[in-house]
């Protein structure tokens, strides 16, 4: 094999294990999948060093399949490398009111925080549990969408429940007023929370 590319790969090979290694503990799956095939990448690239070894005829074909494989372990690296840095959606309920269900107002706020999104570009959703089925607060008619400030925290006026749910969803979003179970993430809801009463 030629030195430049044997060289190569002797740099190259070692940080990309090192960083599959760190990726791979992250909770996304699609960490997980590419890992698997960059790894895959990685075993053919080390196959054909040891195979050529034996078949020096084949060199110049190798050769060219590892300069192939570093090109596809470069890009499907750096793609892992963006996603890791990349921030996900994250909504937080910081504050509940301990108040019970009814029909008055909490005496307190709900609140809570985004982030890894731009406050301009999403909204939030608040469901109160009354033991029975969810409400969306503050207002069902129309169903409320709460804005977000800049600083990435939020807050409402709520009716009590015993627990509470809060949805960081796409300015298109049409809630439900009354939902039986609160909506999952998917689609234009990008993050979820849920909180119990105060005690």
């Amino acid at each position: 094999m030629k030195k430049p590319v044997k060289a190569a790969l002797e740099i190259f090979i070692p940080i990309t294990i090192g960083k599959l290694l760190e990726l791979i503990w992250q909770p996304h799956i699609t960490f997980g999948i590419a890992s698997a095939i960059t790894l895959c990448l990685i075993a053919a690239i080390v196959a054909s060093i040891l195979w050529t070894n034996r078949r020096k005829r084949y060199q110049r074909m190798v050769n060219i399949f590892c300069l192939i494989g570093m090109l596809a372990l470069g890009y499907v690296g750096g793609a892992l490398v963006h996603v890791a840095q990349s921030p996900y959606p994250v909504i937080k309920i910081t504050t509940a009111p301990a108040d019970p269900p009814g029909p008055n107002m909490a005496s307190k706020p709900i609140k809570g925080t985004i982030s890894g999104v731009d406050s301009k570009e999403c909204q939030v959703v608040v469901y109160a549990y009354d033991g029975r089925k969810w409400h969306i607060q503050p207002h069902e008619v129309p169903p409320s969408l709460i804005g977000v400030r800049q600083d990435g925290i939020w807050e409402s006026e709520t009716h009590g429940g015993t627990k509470f749910v809060a949805l960081l969803v796409k300015p298109s979003y049409m809630p439900l007023p009354n939902p039986y179970s609160p909506p999952t993430v998917g689609g234009n809801v990008l993050a979820v929370s849920e909180e119990k009463q105060t005690k």
